[in-house]
């Protein structure tokens, strides 16, 4: 019987450490995102599409860029495709190659030529400073009205199970039980 009680009481300890280590864990994550979060604020986040950079990136990888006060050739630099320019706003990830007066000069990696745009640094949105393999992917993904609405019927599905568990148990009960007796009577 003491056997059972001091397995019991250990189990509910490290329960409660499990639990503490959660919270310190899920702590700590959530300062660092903030911290990155405050120096992500001045980066925009760009999902590669097509294989112009290969093998460099690809198609679902997520690049963050931060603006620059000058940029250098063999850099890659996002710009957004100048106003008068066919396919004008879209944004562009390719290498810096060259200048030619104040016009940049880019070529995607995996391009024989060079891009027809020759953009100005007031059309640049920044310079890699991160690159992500796949994770634009799962943001694609999360874009879709069907996934996300499945994703939150999901979760208020399962806080409505977790909350009916919850109260099956009734209020102040444990969910640690002990088998046998409670009392030691040796």
């Amino acid at each position: 019987m003491k056997t059972q009680l001091h397995g019991a009481r250990r189990s509910i300890r490290s329960t409660t450490l499990g639990r503490r280590l959660v919270r310190v864990t899920a702590g700590g994550l959530l300062l660092i995102l903030c911290v990155l979060g405050g120096r992500m604020a001045a980066s925009k986040m760009i999902v590669v599409a097509g294989p112009s950079m290969e093998p460099t990136m690809h198609t679902g990888d997520m690049v963050f860029v931060w603006p620059q006060s000058r940029y250098e050739v063999g850099e890659a630099l996002v710009y957004r495709v100048p106003e008068d320019a066919p396919g004008a706003g879209a944004l562009v990830i390719h290498r810096l190659v060259g200048f030619q007066g104040e016009e940049m000069i880019l070529r995607g990696d995996n391009n024989e030529e060079v891009d027809p745009w020759t953009p100005t640094a007031d059309d640049i949105v920044g310079k890699q400073r991160i690159l992500v393999p796949r994770l634009g992917l799962l943001a694609m993904l999360l874009r879709q009205p069907a996934v996300l609405a499945s994703l939150v019927a999901g979760i208020v599905s399962a806080s409505v199970v977790l909350r009916t568990d919850k109260e099956a148990d009734g209020p102040g009960t444990a969910r640690t039980r002990v088998s046998g007796p409670a009392s030691n009577t040796e």
